[in-house]
């Protein structure tokens, strides 16, 4: 994202992506970066998830030290975002190898799920 607040491309229709994994969390510059660009630009986070995996240095996380957390960075940056990703084999995984959805502090799963439960009616044009 860099520089996009500070230089943004000139256009229409244009929006700014970012990944964010627990790993990129931990750096505040990179926050800033999201931050300083949501101000000006549309800010699409396309690619973020976690799961409890110390071996796994850019996916360890947990609903408390960074699900929580970016849930409530991106409702006050107002940024949208997409999870990574509704698979049972890419990591992180949101669903078992039964298909049921994986829950618990360290899964996403079911914290995507809640999440989107809750803005359901959130930005819905009513006829």
């Amino acid at each position: 994202m860099g520089n996009a607040a500070k230089d943004p491309i000139v256009g229409t229709n244009i929006a700014y992506v970012a990944h964010m994994y627990p790993q990129h969390w931990a750096n505040p510059s990179l926050r800033a970066q999201i931050t300083q660009a949501a101000a000006l630009v549309p800010v699409f986070v396309t690619e973020w998830g976690f799961h409890q995996a110390p071996t796994d240095a850019i996916l360890n996380g947990t609903i408390t030290s960074y699900g929580a957390p970016f849930k409530q960075f991106l409702q006050q940056t107002g940024a949208s975002w997409t999870a990574w990703c509704a698979s049972r084999s890419w990591q992180p995984a949101m669903f078992n190898s039964d298909f049921t959805l994986r829950s618990g502090e360290g899964e996403m799963g079911a914290f995507v799920k809640d999440w989107l439960y809750e803005q359901q009616s959130v930005d819905q044009v009513m006829s």
